[in-house]
């Protein structure tokens, strides 16, 4: 999948972790979908360690919960403690949430490679049973028609979650302009599906 639905996660738990901490909601928005899109840099670093550790292979190590649980005890060991604005045990669980959300969102992905969402502790890859969500292919084939309707149907489908997540409070506007892509997306895929 494109990095859009990684994003749209990443800015639902920014959004939920500034209100439910009083963190500042722009830090929130831009720290946390930075850590639900960190996973796929495994794209680039796979590349040139993949024969020396095929677990950093795309949708590998990097996509498992336990290289999330790594990023929020990270993200936990460098806040300050005692901080006003993020406070560390929170902040870390939303870092690990936002990071793992990659991974899971890669097992509902139409297509590419399966996801080793147990790592370590199990080598096996896994798809979903249920995969809605298109995959776009990489780099210079998302010129192509095929990867611009990919990434079409992605925007689309993430765009309410996205606004919704950017609005400065629910309102009656966002929740029926969220419907009413939820309802042109869904359309969308059963075309998709029929040709």
């Amino acid at each position: 999948m494109a990095t859009v639905a990684h994003v749209a996660a990443g800015l639902v738990i920014g959004r939920v972790h500034a209100s439910t901490t009083r963190s500042p909601l722009l830090g929130s928005l831009l720290l946390l979908p930075v850590l639900a899109v960190l996973p796929d840099l495994d794209v680039f670093v796979g590349r040139v360690l993949v024969a020396a550790a095929p677990a950093l292979a795309h949708r590998g190590a990097t996509h498992s919960l336990g290289a999330a649980v790594i990023v929020g005890m990270l993200v936990w060991l460098v806040l300050p403690r005692g901080g006003r604005h993020f406070p560390p045990l929170e902040t870390a669980v939303a870092a690990a949430i936002a990071c793992a959300s990659n991974g899971l969102l890669d097992l509902l992905s139409a297509g590419g490679e399966s996801v080793a969402v147990f790592w370590p502790i199990l080598d096996a890859r896994f798809f979903g049973t249920w995969r809605p969500i298109p995959d776009a292919p990489f780099e210079s084939l998302l010129a192509t028609a095929h990867g611009f309707r990919c990434l079409t149907l992605e925007t689309a489908g993430c765009l309410p979650v996205i606004v919704w997540a950017l609005s400065k409070r629910s309102s009656r506007g966002v929740e029926s302009l969220a419907l009413f892509f939820a309802k042109w997306w869904s359309q969308s895929r059963l075309r998709q599906s029929r040709d």
